[in-house]
């Protein structure tokens, strides 16, 4: 169900993003189950689903939005860029597509490493992996050469990967969230320390399931 809806801004045209967070940073409040039809939990307890969820989104985020499940074309969304100045854009919003056809916006799979993430917390007092919002937090037992990964494949359960390209970090790692407070120095901190990437996204050259606990193999 990852990326199977999306949330569509009727004033804009654009795909509501949490890059662009002065508009939508509220959606990592909700929480989305399909269970089996979808269902959206509001920060006050309220559940949305079936015809409410529009109208629902509507109301919590002040704008005229609908909830879409059909995506057509490369859809356009609104990123910004804080003020940090380690990036060449800062305090600028850049429009970005997604995939075709799809509401994923840079690969089907992104990956980081739990030690990756252990490392910079320790610098940082706390990376929690849902500021990053991978699909798959592999445990490798030390830290890795992200760049020594790309272009090979992955076997995570009954499921086959390939590596494509390193992640380049947002906005959304900086932004307050159940939980989480808000934290600037994340990306100041990658940016200066890790040229701006932390995890990869991958492509998916064989699909299955993978479970929670299931051995990764690097090839």
């Amino acid at each position: 169900g990852d990326r199977a809806y999306a949330v569509y801004d009727h004033d804009t045209g654009l795909l509501a993003s949490c890059k662009n967070p002065s508009l939508y940073g509220r959606l990592l409040y909700l929480q989305a189950m399909l269970n089996p039809s979808l269902k959206i939990k509001l920060p006050s307890g309220e559940v949305l689903e079936g015809g409410g969820i529009s109208w629902g989104l509507s109301q919590f985020l002040g704008r005229r939005v609908s909830l879409i499940s059909n995506a057509e074309g490369r859809m356009k969304y609104l990123g910004y860029w804080p003020r940090i100045e380690e990036l060449s854009h800062r305090q600028e919003y850049e429009v970005g597509e997604t995939m075709e056809n799809s509401f994923k916006d840079s690969a089907p799979v992104h990956v980081v490493f739990e030690e990756n993430l252990g490392m910079l917390a320790s610098q940082l007092g706390e990376a929690a992996a849902e500021r990053f919002r991978p699909n798959i937090v592999v445990c490798a037992g030390s830290p890795v050469r992200e760049e020594e990964v790309i272009d090979r494949e992955l076997v995570a359960g009954g499921v086959r990967l390939k590596a494509i390209r390193r992640t380049r970090r947002c906005v959304i790692t900086t932004l307050p969230q159940p939980g989480l407070g808000r934290k600037n120095e994340i990306l100041k901190k990658i940016y200066s320390d890790y040229r701006g990437f932390m995890g990869f996204y991958c492509t998916v050259l064989e699909p299955g399931l993978i479970r929670l606990g299931d051995t990764v193999k690097l090839l």
